[in-house]
């Protein structure tokens, strides 16, 4: 039976509809990020779940995050269809006080309270102001930001007249040409404004065509590396004989004197880097951007995970994991806190896997030199395509798992459940999680606690430290980057340091013996 038809049928009151979501949640996700054709094949069934059941959405619980999780994917249901019903979603998310993030944002001002046709164009910067944002500091790719402008193009060529529709084009036209939105100068979007409208209803299909092409061709993250398994596992990708492995010789390497050279190494350079650099780095100039601009707060998120660990209280000899350890920054955090604090582990190997060759081998040079003692196994992979024998540990040992970053991407770029059963089946004894990220996304902050929340269920899992900083307004300030000095104690407080921001965090450690 399809998703939503099972849905509709498991919701003859809340309690009902919560504990179908509660249950079924992983199915949501990989709904919302698979294919569109599987999308629109339940497209009747969502718009009949809001139209019939949505008044069901006040009475769950918003506390359960895969409750949050729903509603938000709910929402990207209703924006890429254009579903009047979506008034439906706006007054449960108003009334319970719900962000979904700026892209969303975005959606709801051509989607909500439009009083005439002025509003479309009156409200263009802003939206476009909102995509971008989107783009660059909570979105994994450009391509669901897109593609809500797309949506809001084409509600504007289908909803006014002529004279709407040229201006918009125009607005298009002149801040592609000034590149004040470079989301806008995606080629999807230069064909889609491009397209005659003369012919409105053909005008809308063919701009509807485009986005299903669009999202039909979602690239792939792929390894830069295509090798045996065995050669990868035998040979090392370290950087070497550069200028940067150079200047790293001089001295001891912590990720202050890393992040140091990065800072310097950007001042005369612009700082743009898309989908929060979630995508692999293909560049020295991007490695250096994502320290100058994320290292910091990347830096304080992970401290505040290591001084919840009881580190000392491990005995045996222990295997890291850093999975998708781009630059190595989470590994060379853990290695300096460590010494900072005088804590002694008998670390047999630190694995490093990372899809970009160039991150990659910057990372193996990072941990070379501030701990030389340590042999280390680099693997040049996506997740989808690891193999046992490349993330196999011994029994014996104690691993600590390092997943910074990481586990709040798009299902699109990795599946979560063969990542699960690969650690599963390689891991044996016990086991140690980090899971380490920003709170972009309601959506995105689930994807890290259905991770927990597999082991919790199977195993004889046990929690160790939690906490969550959303960045909403009633939610409690952390820290932010005009504040923080990596001194314990030192808080960002109802922007008394005059910040605009504030840094977001999602945390999870817990232990499961595999």
């Amino acid at each position: 039976m399809p998703l939503f038809r099972e849905l509709i049928a498991n919701s003859m009151d809340g309690d009902n509809l919560q504990s179908f979501v509660i249950s079924n949640i992983n199915h949501f996700h990989n709904l919302n990020n698979g294919h569109y054709d599987a999308i629109l094949a339940e497209k009747n069934d969502i718009r009949d779940f809001i139209e019939l059941k949505g008044g069901l959405l006040e009475n769950i619980n918003y506390e359960y995050s895969q409750c949050k999780a729903f509603i938000s994917i709910l929402f990207d249901f209703c924006e890429r269809f254009g579903f009047l019903c979506t008034a439906r979603i706006e007054n449960t998310l108003s009334k319970k006080d719900l962000h979904l993030g700026r892209r969303r944002e975005a959606a709801k001002l051509y989607l909500l309270q439009v009083r005439n046709n002025d509003d479309y164009i009156n409200r263009f910067e802003q939206i476009c102001t909102l995509i971008q944002c989107s783009i660059e500091t909570e979105e994994d790719s450009e391509v669901k930001p897109v593609v809500t402008f797309l949506n809001f193009f084409a509600k504007i060529v289908r909803d006014t007249s002529d004279i709407f529709i040229s201006e918009a084009k125009s607005k298009i036209r002149n801040y592609s040409d000034s590149s004040t939105y470079p989301f806008l100068l995606n080629q999807v979007i230069q064909d889609a404004w491009s397209i005659p409208t003369d012919d409105i209803e053909n005008a809308y299909l063919l701009i509807q065509s485009k986005i299903e092409t669009y999202l039909g061709h979602v690239p792939d993250i792929e390894s830069d590396i295509e090798s045996d398994i065995e050669e990868v596992a035998e040979e090392i990708f370290i950087e070497t004989d550069s200028e940067y492995s150079q200047l790293l010789a001089e001295n001891a390497v912590t990720f202050d004197r890393v992040r140091k050279i990065a800072v310097a190494s950007c001042a005369n350079i612009s700082h743009n880097l898309l989908g929060r650099g979630v995508n692999p780095l293909r560049s020295e100039k991007e490695m250096f951007i994502y320290l100058k601009r994320y290292g910091n707060m990347h830096k304080a998120k992970l401290l505040s995970a290591f001084e919840q660990f009881p580190f000392n209280h491990i005995a045996s000899p222990i295997e890291i994991t850093d999975w998708g350890c781009g630059q190595g920054l989470a590994s060379l955090v853990l290695l300096d806190y460590l010494r900072i604090h005088h804590i002694a582990l008998n670390i047999r190997k630190i694995i490093l896997i990372e899809p970009s060759e160039l991150s990659l081998k910057r990372a193996a040079l990072h941990i070379s030199h501030a701990r030389n003692d340590i042999p280390l196994r680099t693997i040049c992979n996506v997740f989808n395509n690891l193999s046992a024998e490349e993330i196999q540990t011994s029994n014996e040992s104690i691993k600590l798992h390092l997943f910074s970053n990481v586990l709040d991407i798009d299902e699109a770029h990795f599946s979560q459940s063969n990542l699960i059963s690969l650690i599963e089946n390689n891991n044996k004894g016990t086991n140690y999680f980090f899971c380490i990220s920003p709170y972009i996304t309601d959506e995105k902050a689930d994807r890290i606690n259905a991770f927990k929340r597999y082991f919790l269920a199977n195993y004889d899992a046990v929690e160790i430290f939690e906490t969550s900083n959303s960045g909403r307004l009633d939610d409690d300030y952390w820290n932010c980057n005009n504040n923080y000095t990596g001194k314990q104690g030192v808080f960002c407080t109802h922007h008394e340091c005059g910040c605009e921001n504030k840094w977001t965090r999602i945390i999870t450690v817990f232990k499961v013996d595999l």
